[in-house]
Formats: structure tokens, C-alpha cells, sequence
């Protein structure tokens, strides 16, 4: 792999993926990637309390329990609830549109970080759809997780952020074989 490499030869992408980014986003190289910059960072780096979250505008990450999962009926439409737990409150997790599996893989009593927007419904703190990560999966080091240019054309093909953001890592690892550097001798 160079500079000069169709992205379609990189690790994950492909001919169908590599003419979907092309035609999105212009990117057809992997310099191209390498300079596909994010938009901005989301900080990870902080965990929130339940208690604190009313000094919260922004998306945060919670660690605690998941203690009870149930599927609500309003009307036509159903909807996954789940109560979320740490040392110092409790609030409500939200899913509108859900899986049987979904249901079945959310760890019930198990230390997990959520991270997600806040709602406030009833006096009552919610985050719908959140992001779960189990404490021992839990990825130290992606801290400050970049958010990338995108469109709804690429996130309904399955290539979203996570997608961008494992490509252009493993790019990265690739960086001291991509780039010479140059000595000078004087």
C-alpha cells in the first residue's frame, strides 16, 4: 500500500464501498483518506453522575447498571425501556425502533458505560437509543472518538462513523510505511 493505493484495496472497504465513498465524498486514494478530516471530536474522556446531569448540554457518558428491561405498548407502536442505575440516581433508557436481539444482548446487572444525548420527559432523565459499551470491552485509549463528514447515502449502506473511524486507523498503523522520511545531510 502507498499514498497512491485505490481505497478500494484497503482493509474493509472494497470495489462496492470504494465507488459509493467516491461518488459521496470524493475520496478515491489513501492520501485522500489521510486527509479526511473529522468535523469534530466527541470527549469521552469524562463520566457523568445521574445526579449531575442537569448541568449536562451536551452528549455524556454514564457508567452504572442496566436493572430492568421491558417492552412498552403505546398504541400501535412499542418501544424498549430499560432503567439505568449508578450510585447516585436512575434514569431511563429508550429505544423506538429495536430488535428481538437487541433485547437479548443488553448486560442486565453488569458495570457498562452509556453514552448519548439527555432528554427530559416528566422531570425524568432519559437517553434514547444510547451507545453501550461493557466496562471490560471498554476502549481506553478512544477517549476523543473524531466524527466525520457523512450522509444518509453511506450511513444506510453501513457506512457510518464506526466505519470511518476503523479504516482510518488501521491506515494509520500503516503511516511509517506509507511515508519516507527524508535525512538531510548538510
Amino acid at each position: 500500500m502507498n499514498l497512491e493505493t485505490s481505497i478500494e484495496y484497503v482493509k474493509g472497504i472494497g470495489p462496492e464501498k470504494a465507488k459509493l465513498i467516491k461518488s459521496v465524498l470524493g475520496i478515491s486514494t489513501v492520501e485522500d483518506l489521510l486527509n479526511f478530516f473529522p468535523l469534530r471530536y466527541l470527549d469521552k474522556s469524562k463520566v457523568h453522575k445521574v445526579s449531575q446531569l442537569h448541568d449536562v448540554t451536551t452528549d455524556v457518558q454514564l457508567k452504572g447498571k442496566i436493572t430492568n428491561i421491558q417492552e412498552v405498548q403505546t398504541g400501535k407502536t412499542k418501544r424498549l425501556s430499560a432503567k439505568f442505575n449508578d450510585d447516585t440516581g436512575t434514569m431511563d433508557l429508550v429505544w423506538f425502533q429495536y430488535s428481538k436481539w437487541l433485547k437479548e444482548q443488553l448486560p442486565i446487572n453488569q458495570e457498562i458505560y452509556i453514552f448519548g444525548k439527555i432528554n427530559v420527559f416528566n422531570n425524568q432523565y432519559s437517553m434514547p437509543h444510547p451507545e453501550i459499551e461493557v466496562e471490560e470491552k471498554k476502549d481506553a485509549e478512544n477517549r476523543l472518538r473524531p466524527i466525520y463528514p457523512s450522509s444518509e447515502k453511506l450511513t444506510k449502506r453501513g457506512l457510518g462513523q464506526r466505519f470511518f473511524q476503523t479504516v482510518l486507523r488501521t491506515i494509520c498503523k500503516e503511516i511509517p510505511n506509507l511515508i519516507q522520511e527524508t535525512s538531510l545531510i548538510i
